[in-house]
């Protein structure tokens, strides 16, 4: 009898206890594996990495990536305006006004702008308020593909917003002017008729009511002395209000806070990189299922015991 040909009890215990051992090994997937795989399908990963890296691609060309511009602004009225009694109280008003009227400038007087110099290169813009509670604070954003037109176009945006809020606070100022001019012509009339009471009140004074007629004369020149008060006050603001509505300089404080300029889309070359990984992945698992397709067939087709 052959020795070699007889078999080790030993080995053949230990492999019908550990009926695992020759499966674990099976499962497991060498380099020389993964290699010959690729080898194998190389085409159809070859192919379909290229298509959708094109893909990607073409697509950048076509929707080129886009810059954005935001600046957060700060709206303040003049203390011309905030002083004045009538206008601190519509101040929300004004603010909320500014906001309309802007945004309207910016669709129309500012595009039109966006059309004639910067034909080539069209611009899209928004205004937005931050918060409600701070509505003097407003975002203006600018998208363009070009960043160097975002900053030629960045000046005329606020140029055109300073004019709607210099425009609105005018809208404001005219007809507080007009009714501070009726003001003080009616208190000029009553100071005119209160000296010419006191002038009177003076003439008329007689031995046995001079004590009476004095402490008329007094009440009448306290009186005659709020009125010179109430009167420089209603010239005060007029003239204030007058020099704002007269002045070269913008009446609307506007303040820049922060200016900060993104990229909103990926570039040419970020796209090219990505559209060549999502390709790579997606063509492997796409030869693996064609691969392992066989197998599975064969499981399905074949009849449980």
């Amino acid at each position: 009898m052959n020795v070699s040909q007889k078999s080790d009890p030993a080995a053949l215990q230990s492999s019908d206890e550990n009926p695992s051992v020759k499966g674990e090994y099976a499962d497991e997937i060498s380099l020389v594996d993964i290699l010959k795989f690729l080898r194998r399908r190389f085409k159809i990963i070859g192919a379909i990495t290229f298509a959708i890296t094109i893909t990607g691609t073409g697509t950048g060309l076509i929707t080129s990536p886009q810059a954005r511009r935001e600046l957060l602004l700060h709206l303040e009225l003049p203390p011309e305006m905030a002083l004045n009694l009538s206008m601190e109280q519509d101040e929300d008003l004004i603010q909320n006004e500014i906001f309309a009227a802007a945004d309207l400038a910016l669709k129309t007087e500012f595009i039109q702008f966006v059309n004639g110099p910067l034909r080539s290169s069209a611009i899209g813009v928004s205004l937005s308020s931050v918060t409600d509670e701070n509505a003097e604070r407003l975002q203006l954003t600018l998208t363009n593909v070009d960043t160097a037109a975002l900053e030629t176009a960045n000046q005329p945006a606020l140029e055109t917003l300073q004019k709607a809020a210099d425009e609105v606070a005018v809208s404001y100022i005219e007809p507080e002017i007009a009714r501070l001019d009726l003001l003080i012509q009616r208190t000029q009339e009553k100071i005119t008729f209160l000296e010419e009471q006191l002038a009177a009140s003076a003439l008329s004074t007689e031995a046995d009511t001079a004590a009476f007629s004095s402490l008329a004369q007094l009440q009448q020149q306290i009186i005659l002395a709020e009125e010179f008060g109430t009167l420089a006050d209603y010239q005060l603001e007029r003239a204030d209000l007058s020099s704002l509505e007269t002045s070269d300089e913008p009446i609307v404080n506007i303040q820049v806070l922060m200016d900060t300029q993104t990229q909103v889309s990926d570039s040419l070359l970020q796209r090219l990189l990505l559209s060549l990984i999502a390709g790579l992945i997606l063509s492997i698992l796409v030869a693996l299922i064609i691969d392992q397709l066989p197998q599975l067939q064969a499981a399905l087709s074949t009849p449980d015991n």
